[in-house]
């Protein structure tokens, strides 16, 4: 895309597509491989089974059904606070990298920035951008860029190294 750009001579608000395009496709690889290495190869790690659950209240009838109780004008239920399954596409893509650092796939000093990328993806429309005065720059993509080949050889190396 860089080279696709330089080539078209693009300046100014023209290089604000090809800069967006590049975050996405960072941020995509980023996600994908993430997601699969999470829900796949350790998916039985203590780690990701920690963020695939949240504590919820669950009704339960502990008075029976001849009992009940008011708070005011409202009605009082009982219940229990006790784990409970947390759907993946509800798990913030920043804590699946939280959990990937956790787990030793991700080096700690680049999970900032690859959360950053995602988070400058996410920004895909101009009023967005414009509301949270965001702009995205070549510099940022830059940064996606060069993550990438660090990122991608601290899996290999895990993966090779690992008993999954």
């Amino acid at each position: 895309m860089a080279k696709l750009m330089e080539a078209m001579q693009a300046t100014s608000d023209e290089v604000h597509a090809f800069v967006k395009f590049q975050i996405a496709q960072y941020a995509a690889i980023y996600e994908a491989v993430i997601s699969f290495l999470l829900w796949s190869t350790f998916a039985e790690h203590p780690e990701v089974k920690a963020l695939q659950t949240h504590k919820a209240y669950k009704p339960v009838s502990a008075f029976g059904n001849l009992t009940k109780m008011q708070f005011g004008d409202e009605e009082v239920f009982t219940c229990v606070y006790r784990d409970s399954k947390t759907p993946r596409n509800s798990i913030p893509f920043k804590d699946k990298v939280d959990c990937a650092v956790r787990i030793g796939l991700v080096d700690e000093a680049y999970a900032e920035d690859i959360k950053h990328v995602y988070a400058l993806r996410n920004l895909a429309h101009i009023e967005s951008e414009a509301e949270k005065q965001i702009d995205v720059e070549i510099a940022q993509s830059k940064v996606g860029y060069w993550r990438i080949k660090p990122f991608l050889e601290k899996i290999a190396s895990e993966l090779s190294g690992a008993a999954v």
